[in-house]
């Protein structure tokens, strides 16, 4: 696979682009030391937890775009949310029996009608499960839900 360009069309992280945001968080870690925050092991750690994180997902993902088939995507999504019923229901300080099924129910069905909204009113994606177009945006429907939800 060519460094500058993917088969999707979608431009791939060059050495050049890796080296350019690493300078960056050394300028952060450099301010850091400069202003006595203590803050650079933080800075460096969650840095390299960011790399292998979102290298890993990178892993994941791209025999998922790569496919882009609904029996691939849609199992993807609920897993998606899956995680993020697990993290609403252990942040609550109290619970009841049957909260992590209640916890579920509204996640899916939140996202599901504000993924139809948006899809169907907004986006109008081609295919409708296109993972480039659905993945990501049941994501940040999944973060904010999440947002708000620690928000309370």
């Amino acid at each position: 696979m060519d460094l500058a360009m993917s088969g999707s069309g979608a431009p791939d992280i060059t050495l050049t682009g890796a080296l350019t945001a690493a300078s960056l968080m050394l300028i952060v870690v450099l301010l850091s030391r400069r202003f006595v925050l203590q803050l650079e092991t933080q800075i460096i750690v969650a840095s390299c937890r960011c790399v292998l994180q979102l290298g890993m997902l990178g892993f994941i993902l791209y025999p998922i775009f790569s496919s882009n088939l609904p029996h691939v995507v849609v199992p993807y999504l609920l897993l998606m949310a899956t995680f993020a019923m697990r993290e609403a229901h252990v942040k609550p300080k109290y619970g009841y029996v049957g909260m992590r099924s209640h916890f579920y129910a509204a996640i899916i069905s939140g996202l599901t009608v504000s993924f139809i909204v948006v899809a169907v009113c907004v986006i109008r994606p081609d295919p409708w499960w296109d993972a480039q177009t659905m993945i990501p945006l049941c994501g940040m429907m999944l973060g904010g839900a999440h947002t708000a939800r620690t928000a309370v």
